[in-house]
């Protein structure tokens, strides 16, 4: 599965997480946002654009959007929201307030985040 292949609402949850997990911190690095522009690109600018516009119309507090974010019913879409923001936290050091959204996720979605120590390069 790839982000093109996540419906309206995966979309819309998916930029709403993006948008939360960038601030976080207060600070944007640049690998960060490399990886913010990459995802940008498979959306596409005009579509980001207007999932941007709908998710902050839509959700003006975070306990609307914790609810919606329940309703994202596709594990595979889950996964691969996960994922996405797993990779943009992690380019850099993982800021409480990052970990804090990614936690949540794995407990509200239940997901089994499993990764072999040898993928660490330690």
């Amino acid at each position: 599965m790839e982000i093109r292949d996540l419906s309206k609402d995966e979309k819309i949850a998916l930029v709403g997480l993006l948008e939360r997990l960038m601030m976080a911190d207060h600070v944007v690095s640049a690998e960060e946002s490399t990886q913010f522009g990459n995802v940008v690109g498979e959306i596409g600018e005009d579509e980001y654009r207007t999932l941007v516009h709908n998710y902050k119309i839509i959700f003006s507090d975070l306990d609307k959007f914790k609810q919606f974010l329940q309703s994202i019913e596709r594990q595979e879409s889950r996964e691969l929201i996960y994922g996405t923001l797993f990779q943009i936290a992690e380019v850099d050091f993982f800021d409480e307030n990052e970990s804090e959204i990614l936690d949540w996720l794995v407990n509200e979605w239940n997901l089994d985040i499993n990764f072999d120590t040898d993928d660490l390069n330690i």
